[in-house]
């Protein structure tokens, strides 16, 4: 009876030292990810700050307003520009970057957008040789053919570079805890539709 009693106490012991360390566990968990979070956000602002002042100031032809990507992606695109200190991200919409170029210019267009599901979280599932249609307000569609898919390191922003033809640049996070970016290239398929 008494070794019941014993082996049922050292049970619940074990038990409440295992649920205190998941708890435990969880809390250091969420505390690297907020740490990732932040550094990832500084990252990509100390990025895009230093790639984009090499970009040109031209004004562009016409903003882009929304992309699509077959089934897979059909979002809003926003202006993103550097406000105090950061970059702009829209939580509803992909983000073209101002000062990059515009649909139907020579250069290099860059639009990024969180990994979610109602955003770039698809591009992943992007082939070489799919078809990007993206619309500018006041109606033109560009239509853009995936010649390269890449991962690189947050700090590898050598993709992001102005370019002397037009070039379409979609941007997202990928991998653990959004470690490193995704990047999909197009080159222009016809000008406009």
């Amino acid at each position: 009876m008494r070794k019941q009693k014993k082996s049922k106490h050292v049970h619940q012991k074990n038990e409440h030292l295992l649920g205190t360390s998941l708890i435990v566990l969880g809390i250091v968990l969420l505390g690297f990810w907020g740490l990732h979070k932040f550094f990832y956000i500084r990252s990509l602002t100390l990025s895009l700050q230093h790639t984009l002042q090499l970009s040109s100031n031209a004004s562009p032809v016409s903003h882009p307003s929304s992309i699509r990507i077959g089934s897979l992606i059909n979002a809003p695109i926003a202006p993103a520009g550097y406000v105090n200190g950061s970059w702009l991200i829209s939580e509803k919409a992909a983000n073209h970057v101002t000062k990059s170029a515009s649909p139907g210019e020579k250069g290099n267009i860059i639009i990024y957008a969180h990994n979610r599901a109602a955003l770039f979280g698809s591009l992943n599932q992007v082939q070489k040789g799919e078809e990007i249609i993206i619309q500018t307000k006041e109606g033109k569609e560009h239509s853009y053919n995936v010649v390269e898919i890449v991962t690189v390191a947050p700090t590898n922003t050598t993709l992001l570079l102005p370019t002397q033809f037009e070039m379409l640049t979609l941007y997202t996070c990928t991998g653990f805890l959004d470690s490193m970016r995704l990047v999909v290239r197009a080159t222009p398929i016809t000008k406009d539709r």
